[in-house]
């Protein structure tokens, strides 16, 4: 382990000296590494035979890359991605959940399956380990399913049980109760910042790359475009209420006005990023993110047109797991020159370092999922100062996810940065 950083040996002792665990660092701080060799010291220390990973179907190539290279014991790995975990017949003595927040929602089938392998577990007195970058991508609600695969929520004095769901926010969380119905409460962001330390503190590490990795900085550059909507569109834009834009994401209208916005982006934004790539050095590649699949075609078919001798390729929900790794390679061997990616399907687990310069044409709800995929491109192994284009008009649709975004990513700092 002479190789190692010295967050990853501090990574790697504290997942050997925990039954339950869950590494959070900050995206490209080498979970997997970690993992991985963690899971081979307690191979040889306590003489397991299974170590089973279960993550996203377009990683499981990548960890099985992982464990063959880092791995002395890779014979005891095996993977199954979590559309699988129903399927699951052996029960392993050590499991590795890879991208947890994954298991936020407590009423899923992938998370109910995952609590009964995880119950069984700790009772035959094995190892749970969670793995994620953004353990909360909406508010500290995520954290409360997350917490029971590792029999982690604290206790009621009264018959020393478990917390429930509304007991954890209660314990936790703001509350705001409707006037007209009073037994409807909303909650929302922490009101004990350091009862919530205290419960994470004895299986929690987290550490962000700022602190542990020389990596060149991160910026962010704005570029507004000017364009027009839709009579319709405007009218619909203009009778939302922005002020509650959680309720009004769940409109049909809102959302078809988001998507119409991302579209007139897209077809602005095509001129902009082919004279991005002009710019460029040979052999300097971009990714550009977006958010919906209609965008995703646009911008592929219109720089398609307009660069006819750069390979211009796409990752989004339609793209097997297979065709992924496949593309995420070839573009690190420079072979692509720009990569279109959906910010979900393309935003856990890839390296892509071989580009310093990414472009959002849209952003997703939530800020953790925006900086995980451009982590992609800052992490271990850039060598270069990565820059990020937001692109942004002046409709309202636009400006307040923005003020919706820096209102979560203050949510997610209190709750995970702070808290360490």
């Amino acid at each position: 382990m002479t190789n190692l950083y010295p967050h990853q040996k501090k990574g790697i002792w504290f997942l050997t000296k925990r039954k339950r665990a869950y590494l959070a660092d900050d995206m490209g701080l080498g979970k997997t590494l970690q993992a991985i060799l963690a899971a081979d010291i307690i191979i040889e220390d306590h003489h397991i035979e299974k170590v089973l990973v279960i993550c996203p179907a377009h990683l499981r190539k990548n960890w099985q890359n992982e464990i063959e290279k880092w791995s002395e014991h890779s014979k005891n790995f095996s993977i199954l991605p979590y559309t699988q975990l129903h399927k699951l017949q052996e029960i392993p003595e050590l499991i590795i959940f890879d991208e947890a927040h994954f298991l936020k929602n407590i009423k899923t089938k992938r998370t109910k399956q995952a609590s009964l392998i995880c119950e069984y577990i700790r009772k035959e007195n094995g190892w749970v380990w969670l793995l994620s970058g953004t353990p909360v991508t909406k508010d500290i609600t995520d954290y409360y399913s997350q917490l029971r695969l590792l029999d982690a929520i604290p206790r009621r004095k009264t018959d020393n049980k478990p917390w429930g769901f509304y007991g954890w926010c209660e314990a936790l969380m703001f509350q705001e109760f409707d006037p007209w119905n009073y037994r409807k409460v909303k909650y929302y962001g922490i009101n004990d910042q350091q009862k919530l330390a205290m419960i994470l503190h004895p299986f929690f590490l987290r550490r962000r790359k700022d602190e542990e990795l020389s990596l060149p900085d991160k910026v962010y550059e704005r570029v507004m475009l000017d364009f027009t909507l839709p009579h319709g569109v405007m009218h619909q834009i203009n009778k939302f209420d922005f002020d509650n834009v959680e309720k009004a994401r769940m409109d049909e209208s809102f959302l078809a006005a988001r998507r119409i916005v991302g579209i007139r982006k897209a077809e602005k934004s095509i001129p902009y990023i082919k004279s991005l790539i002009n710019e460029c050095e040979a052999n300097e590649p971009i990714v550009v993110f977006a958010h919906h699949k209609d965008v995703i075609d646009i911008l592929v078919e219109g720089l398609r047109e307009q660069l006819k001798f750069r390979r211009i390729e796409k990752i989004d929900g339609r793209t097997k797991a297979s065709s992924k790794a496949q593309i995420v390679e070839e573009f690190q061997e420079g072979k692509i020159s720009v990569l279109v990616a959906s910010i979900l399907a393309c935003g856990t687990g890839f390296t892509l370092t071989k580009a310093n310069l990414c472009v959002f044409v849209e952003s997703d709800w939530s800020p953790a999922n925006n900086h995980q995929a451009s982590d992609r491109l800052h992490r271990i192994g850039q060598e270069h100062r990565v820059c990020c284009v937001l692109i942004e008009s002046s409709h309202k649709v636009d400006n307040r996810i923005n003020d919706l975004l820096h209102e979560k990513q203050v949510v997610f700092t209190k709750g995970v940065d702070e808290i360490r």
